[in-house]
């Protein structure tokens, strides 16, 4: 599975739609979250993917997540293989 696959799946799993409804051009407005849904989805991701997400960073929109995810790992792939 993707570092996309997997952010897709814990933001679909939170929002609780099909993965077919979420797409690298979302955003957390246009998902309907809210600060506190973001926070959880991020610690989430953190732990899915063994990284440390810094809170400086805004992302716009679920490329950025995984683009940020991509260039900061490690990725703990056997989590997600």
């Amino acid at each position: 599975m993707s570092v996309e696959q997997k952010i897709k799946e814990i933001v679909a799993d939170h929002v609780g739609c099909s993965e077919d409804r979420i797409s690298l051009d979302s955003t957390w407005d246009s998902l309907g979250l809210d600060s506190l849904d973001i926070t959880e989805i991020v610690m989430e991701i953190e732990e899915s993917c063994d990284i440390e997400m810094n809170d400086d960073v805004e992302f716009d929109t679920l490329a950025d997540v995984v683009k940020y995810v991509e260039e900061n790992g490690p990725i703990n792939r056997e989590r997600f293989p």
